[in-house]
């Protein structure tokens, strides 16, 4: 299932009623209200934007609307309950069933949450080891983590991937708000606990219809993609290479490829060995930095870090 961390839709105004119209700044020309918009950044990011003139309602929110259940992000299945818990701040009256049934989504953030021991520092170092080419994937900080902007001459096809450590952010003080509006927030903090977000930013309607393979952008269509767009967008960016320890200096790195050619078979390689060297000459002193060497090799080779299985 497709999972959402923010979403952008459009729908009709006809659905939305009730408005509390002090909450909202109205925009009037020549004595006539053009657009209402409510907009808030605490707890979490929502905005609704009334537009009379084009008959338009666009609505804007996190998914942090969801409070306790942050954690399982917008999808399918709570898309319903984010309207709801619009309704229920009292600002408006969301008309719930027409909106899930006739929207369209503009923007937005498909999320993938990864339980993994691996520290967001392994998984910046791989990826920017890793980049297929750096003059079409430009990689910048973020949230202590990673962002990688696609290099594009239209916007059409703008998208951007990051990756951070999602428990570490949550821990920031500008979360404490949103902390403070949740029933139980150690157990909210506990579902993110050794989590790394990936993050995709879809700013167009042609790279969310491109990257979810959808012929079009109506909210149904969104919610119910089967594809992967992460581990699509992330196949583009790397080349997922193996880690191979090279040595650190060009005695090493020729022994390295001695213990490669046989396999890193220390067995053989020792039989080779003895074969070349006198008899007054110690094996165990001659085989002592091929064990190490083969020992910082097979180090790299259990810790490797697949990228592309990591968010399969």
């Amino acid at each position: 299932m497709i999972n959402f961390d923010k979403l952008k839709i459009i729908t009709y105004i006809d659905f939305i009623s009730e408005i509390k119209e002090d909450l909202f700044t109205i925009n009037i020309k020549d004595g006539e209200i053009l657009s209402r918009k409510y907009k808030q950044d605490k707890p979490y990011n929502l905005l609704i934007n009334i537009n009379e003139d084009k008959g338009e309602l666009i609505i804007e929110f996190t998914g942090k609307i969801l409070k306790d259940d942050y954690y399982k992000l917008i999808n399918i299945d709570t898309i319903e309950c984010c309207l709801n818990n619009i309704n229920k701040l009292g600002i408006c009256k969301l008309d719930v069933k027409n909106i899930l049934q006739l929207s369209s989504v503009l923007k937005c953030d498909v999320t993938k949450d990864i339980k993994t021991n691996l520290s967001i520092k392994d998984i910046s170092n791989k990826i920017n080891q890793d980049i297929s080419n750096y003059k079409k994937w430009k990689c910048s900080n973020y949230n202590n983590g990673i962002s990688i902007n696609k290099v594009v001459t239209t916007q059409k096809y703008k998208r951007r991937l990051n990756i951070y450590d999602k428990e570490k952010e949550l821990m920031k003080a500008t979360n404490r708000t949103f902390f403070d509006c949740v029933d139980d927030a150690e157990a909210l903090k506990a579902k993110f606990n050794n989590t790394i977000r990936f993050e995709l930013n879809l700013y167009t309607i042609e790279s969310i219809k491109g990257m979810l393979g959808i012929e079009t952008n109506s909210l149904k269509a969104v919610l119910n993609a089967s594809t992967n767009p992460i581990h699509e967008v992330l196949s583009q960016i790397i080349e997922n290479t193996p880690d191979v320890y090279h040595g650190s200096n060009l005695d090493e790195y020729q022994k390295i490829i001695f213990i490669k050619h046989f396999d890193c078979d220390l067995e053989k390689i020792e039989a080779v060995i003895r074969s070349h060297i006198s008899k007054n000459t110690s094996v165990k002193k001659t085989m002592k930095p091929y064990r190490e060497l083969y020992n910082k090799i097979m180090a790299d080779n259990s810790s490797n870090i697949d990228m592309l299985a990591l968010v399969a």
